[in-house]
């Protein structure tokens, strides 16, 4: 009888199909955590460290609010000067009057007609629900004008982003309010002390400045240390 060689024919795996990317506006893994300390201290220092292009950025923004359509750019400028505080970027005061601007026009709108709507029907259940919602949405403009999302993509994102980092943000935001009442109560007793309103009214102007360019830093602090996640994948 002849030999009969069999052949064991092995069934052939089939490929796996490729992953899917995850979509940017989706934070992968555990959200970032904000330190209350670093989130304050580095943005007031941020702040105070470029506080003469910003306060001339925003006088010129008050000059020029008055132009229609400039003053549209304008003020989208001014909302990404935290982008550029986040990125360490010298400011210069000119940058608002960019036409660049102007064209997110559209998506600025819309975004800030989401925030405006859901908040008010947030704060029909007696406010504090608004107040979670702002800070939930509180990076969704920034998303819009950074990274391209639509509006409904950036109020999601930021409110994952923002998941977990509630308290911090707020409690940051009320410290520096607080600050900045006490120096306002401090230079208003010192009025009545002395009689002399030009000193008084004088610290009152540069304690605002300070205040305002502080806001301006700790938003650009949180912006950085929140989007850091959405930039491993890209």
């Amino acid at each position: 009888m002849d030999d009969t060689q069999i052949t064991v024919v092995e069934p052939q795996k089939q490929p796996e199909p490729p992953k899917q990317p995850e979509p940017l506006n989706q934070a992968s893994g555990p959200v970032d955590k904000l330190g209350f300390v670093d989130v304050l201290t580095s943005g007031i220092g941020m702040g105070v460290a470029n506080i003469v292009p910003l306060l001339i950025a925003v006088l010129l923004w008050l000059l020029t609010i008055w132009i229609p359509y400039i003053n549209v750019g304008t003020t989208i400028a001014i909302y990404t000067i935290p982008l550029s505080l986040s990125r360490g970027k010298v400011i210069n005061p000119l940058f608002i009057f960019e036409r660049k601007y102007r064209q997110y026009m559209g998506e600025f709108f819309l975004t800030c007609a989401f925030l405006l709507f859901g908040l008010s029907i947030a704060g029909v259940f007696l406010v504090i629900p608004a107040i979670v919602l702002f800070i939930a949405w509180s990076q969704a403009i920034y998303l819009v004008l950074d990274k391209g999302m639509n509006p409904a993509e950036s109020l999601s994102c930021s409110n994952r982003l923002t998941s977990g980092n509630k308290w911090t943000i707020f409690g940051v935001k009320i410290i520096l309010f607080l600050l900045y009442f006490a120096g306002l109560m401090l230079f208003e007793g010192f009025y009545h002390v002395t009689g002399i309103p030009y000193v008084a009214g004088f610290l009152k102007f540069c304690l605002m400045v300070v205040y305002t360019v502080g806001q301006l830093g700790i938003d650009g602090v949180i912006y950085n240390r929140l989007s850091r996640q959405l930039e491993t994948q890209e």
